[in-house]
């Protein structure tokens, strides 16, 4: 999202983000749909699952 180091380059970001409040929203719910589907307790296990069964 930004420069590593680069506080202008953070502040810049994040003044973006904040004068976009619909990108900001959205960007947000696929954060959660993300989570939602991909580390949900249920998918972690099925990795995990997956992984121990591949060492048999």
């Amino acid at each position: 999202l930004h420069q590593p180091g680069s506080v202008a380059d953070l502040t810049s970001q994040l003044r973006q983000m904040l004068d976009q409040p619909d990108s900001l929203r959205r960007l947000g719910q696929r954060g959660r749909q993300y989570v939602r589907s991909e580390a949900s307790v249920d998918h972690e296990a099925q990795a995990i699952e997956a992984c121990l069964n591949a060492l048999t």
